[in-house]
């Protein structure tokens, strides 16, 4: 490879590497602490009790109707993504989770604390931006593999090396893949 070239994949290795090293870093602590089961707590939760309720909904539309007629103004739209468990109904975004839960006879407003909103970037539930710069993250991490292996292959006294390592690299990802718990 001629040495104008060379220095072109460095020269873009090198700028994508100091762009991305901040968000690359929020994925890794936040990935490795969720990993140990630091999973943040919320810093507010506020409940507000639902007396006399004939019928609880079931569905999903239902029970963001009824939760959008039960609860106080002041709390905002409801927002976020869906999910229903045994205990009720939740819809969580990045900053809060709102819950309807017909057990305790309640709608609950969970407000994530600031640990809990970096794992909320992390499992990708926060802003739009956030996802975008992620998917960004993850080709940015593909460019910065391959240009390696494109400067290790374009000089011959790495080749062999190169090989062998990509060798061992797929054999162990390949026996951990099938090696049984």
């Amino acid at each position: 490879m001629k040495s104008k070239s060379r220095l072109l994949w460095m020269k873009w290795h090198a700028y994508l590497a100091c762009f991305f090293l901040p968000l690359m870093l929020l994925y890794t602590v936040t990935g490795t602490l969720y990993m140990l089961d630091f999973h943040g707590s919320n810093s507010n939760e506020i409940s507000i009790p639902l007396k006399k309720v004939n019928s609880w909904p079931t569905k999903e539309a239902e029970a963001l109707e009824f939760t959008r007629q039960h609860l106080p103004s002041e709390y905002g739209e409801i927002s976020g993504r869906y999910f229903s468990f045994s205990e009720g109904h939740s819809w969580y975004s990045f900053k809060r989770e709102i819950l309807l839960l017909p057990q305790k006879q309640a709608i609950e407003i969970h407000q994530h604390g600031w640990w809990k909103q970096l794992i909320m970037i992390h499992k990708g539930h926060a802003h739009i931006g956030f996802w975008v710069l992620g998917i960004a993250l993850g080709l940015s991490l593909l460019f910065s593999l391959i240009s390696g292996v494109v400067l290790a292959y374009s000089n011959p006294r790495y080749r062999t090396m190169a090989n062998r390592y990509m060798a061992f690299g797929a054999a162990l990802t390949l026996i951990l893949f099938f090696v049984p718990l």
